[in-house]
């Protein structure tokens, strides 16, 4: 009866969210371009300021993988706070841009954000004009458009680690039950 108190207990603890919660985010980003090519990796977002503060992504494009893992280099919102955008812009020189990849997304601000879509030719984000997908630039000049995407959140380590000690607790918990079923009690030895 000990060992079932213990393991309640244990499972009600771990079902709470953790009080601590770091404000930077890392979201999974996965987008496909036109071309055919795909941008895949992982923006970091604080959710309490509300801002992009790194990434670590690749976008294949052309049989080429152009790498970004640094802070974008510009961001904000768009037209009238419609969709918040961020650049990352890579330099040859202080003058020379030599690729971009914005990426914008389907919310006006990243404070408190959970995810969204990207803006994209199938989710656009309207502007005066037309619209403004998350695009991919080399200047070529070549524009690879985003066809679809989404930036999601990755599950935090707290979160595993709940997950894998309630797991844990439940497995030797069903282990012990079947323990207990299979050997004789006192009652069954005497005859």
């Amino acid at each position: 009866m000990r060992y079932v108190k213990v393991l309640l207990t244990i499972l009600i603890l771990s079902s709470f969210p953790c009080t601590s919660h770091a404000s930077v985010v890392p979201f999974r980003m996965l987008i496909a371009l036109q071309s055919g090519g795909s941008v895949a990796g992982v923006v970091y977002i604080d959710t309490t300021q509300g801002v992009f503060t790194g990434a670590d992504f690749t976008v294949a494009d052309g049989g080429t993988d152009y790498l970004f893992n640094f802070a974008p280099t510009y961001q904000g919102n768009g037209y009238q706070t419609s969709y918040y955008y961020g650049d990352w812009e890579v330099h040859s020189s202080p003058t020379q841009i030599d690729y971009l990849f914005q990426l914008a997304l389907l919310v006006n601000s990243l404070v408190a954000f959970t995810g969204s879509s990207i803006c994209s030719t199938s989710s656009q984000c309207t502007v005066p004009g037309g619209y403004l997908p998350t695009e991919f630039v080399l200047f070529d000049p070549v524009t690879d458009l985003a066809a679809s995407g989404s930036v999601t959140p990755t599950p935090e380590p707290t979160t595993l680690i709940t997950f894998a000690t309630s797991g844990l607790v439940i497995l030797l918990f069903v282990r012990r039950k079947r323990r207990q079923l299979t050997q004789p009690t006192a009652a069954h030895l005497t005859l």
